[in-house]
């Protein structure tokens, strides 16, 4: 785990509500970085945010330093970090959390993501495009309310997988959520896992989809986080069974097998 403070390289509106910024992250940060882990944000000066952000890490260059976020503006943190350009500084901790699980060579795999959820995954298919040998095919679900909210289509064709889209509002691809989407593509060649992140509504539809079809599934969640390190004890996670012990995202996760957790209790 490194603490620094990062300057910003480019901080670029990708839509209405959403952005990618760029930051120096340093080779510290980024060598160490697996996929589905997360940095602690918080920009420098000011007394808003009080606490840092965790965001997923949505992508990295090794050999520059260089390290992604896709967020979208939804309080006055990420407003905030909306309006910072160039040559700007954040707080940075990080790498921090658990991320996804590549334990084994897979040669068919889906990925599913809505709307900002897809900001692990393009460092996942990065990372699964270098590292897996042929034969090796993914299959990617991307999940919008409409056509012009859909993130990060060209990322995933660019490492040539293929891109299924569907959106609430049915302007673009399929007309209704990714799952069904997801469900009617893959009936007849199910993967051998699945990794997803999005809404609690999506990943819950994707764990009942995937569990009456014995497919392994790996979900990244997101959850209210003050430290990022397991001493605020904010994150808890219940797990699944009859249990009380309960995990914590920034520790265990933030990425689960969706049989490990009480994928009802998300929220």
């Amino acid at each position: 785990m490194i603490q620094k403070t990062a300057d910003i390289i480019a901080n670029q509106q990708l839509s209405d509500t959403c952005w990618r910024m760029r930051l120096a992250a340093g080779p510290a940060i980024t060598a160490s970085a697996r996929p589905g882990q997360f940095v602690m944000v918080r920009p420098n000066g000011g007394d808003r945010p009080f606490l840092p952000r965790p965001f997923s890490i949505h992508r990295i260059n090794k050999e520059n330093g260089s390290l992604d976020l896709l967020y979208k503006v939804i309080g006055p943190g990420t407003r905030r970090m909306s309006g910072l350009n160039a040559g700007d500084g954040l707080a940075v901790t990080g790498p921090l959390g658990s991320g996804f699980r590549i334990e084994q060579q897979y040669e068919n795999i889906s990925i599913i993501g809505g709307g900002i959820g897809l900001a692990p995954l393009v460092f996942l298919a990065d990372v699964l495009a270098a590292e897996t040998p042929a034969p090796f095919r993914a299959e990617v679900f991307i999940g919008a309310a409409t056509a012009d909210e859909i993130l990060c289509r060209d990322e995933f064709t660019d490492l040539k997988m293929g891109v299924h889209i569907a959106t609430d509002d049915g302007s673009a691809g399929h007309h209704g959520f990714v799952t069904e989407l997801f469900g009617i593509i893959t009936k007849d060649n199910p993967p051998d896992m699945i990794f997803a992140c999005g809404p609690p509504a999506m990943l819950r539809a994707t764990a009942k989809i995937t569990a009456s079809r014995n497919i392994p599934c790996q979900i990244s969640i997101e959850t209210i986080m003050a430290c990022g390190i397991g001493a605020c004890l904010g994150c808890a996670v219940k797990p699944a069974g009859n249990t009380s012990h309960y995990l914590h995202a920034c520790r265990q996760g933030p990425v689960f097998f969706s049989s490990e957790i009480d994928i009802n209790s998300l929220v």
